[in-house]
């Protein structure tokens, strides 16, 4: 796997299953921005802003969340109607077949963190198949500088 960008030294993406393609590390916005629009994934809105046509589906539907039922989870999560059960055995299927479609493309790595108090910080790993759902990734979480990237190591991936 090709890396190009500013990540950990140590950070790698054959350990979940990653072997072919190139993975773009912690682009800046415009990078990103301008990947989509040469890819002819969005459009420059009249403000400057860039704008994606994410499909028939754009919405999170409720009744649609799954979360893995673990040690972790068994006794923490409000499970019913709206947290459905999701097996272990399922989510790593799951994995695989998204690594094997992913596998071999340009795939888009966003290092991040959620909760900006330390004590209860999350180090996140985002890869994604496009460069705005990148964006969109850099925008959502909290954004570590370059001394942070080169020692981050993700609590979730």
């Amino acid at each position: 796997m090709n890396n190009i960008g500013v990540k950990n030294p140590a950070a790698d993406l054959t350990n979940i299953g990653f072997t072919e393609g190139t993975a773009f590390w912690n682009e800046d916005p415009a990078t990103l921005a301008a990947k989509t629009l040469a890819n002819g994934q969005g459009k420059k809105a009249d403000s400057g802003a860039l704008v994606v046509d994410t499909g028939e589906f754009t919405g999170r539907s409720p009744k649609d969340r799954f979360i893995v039922k673990d040690d972790i989870t068994a006794d923490t999560v409000n499970w019913g109607e709206i947290n459905k059960e999701f097996s272990a055995q399922k989510f790593e299927q799951l994995r695989e077949k998204v690594v094997a479609y992913l596998n071999g493309k340009d795939i888009y790595v966003r290092d991040a963190y959620a909760c900006a108090d330390p004590d209860h910080r999350l180090n996140i790993r985002v890869i994604t198949e496009y460069p705005w759902s990148n964006l969109f990734a850099y925008n959502l979480f909290l954004r570590p500088d370059e001394s942070e990237i080169s020692s981050m190591v993700p609590d979730w991936t």
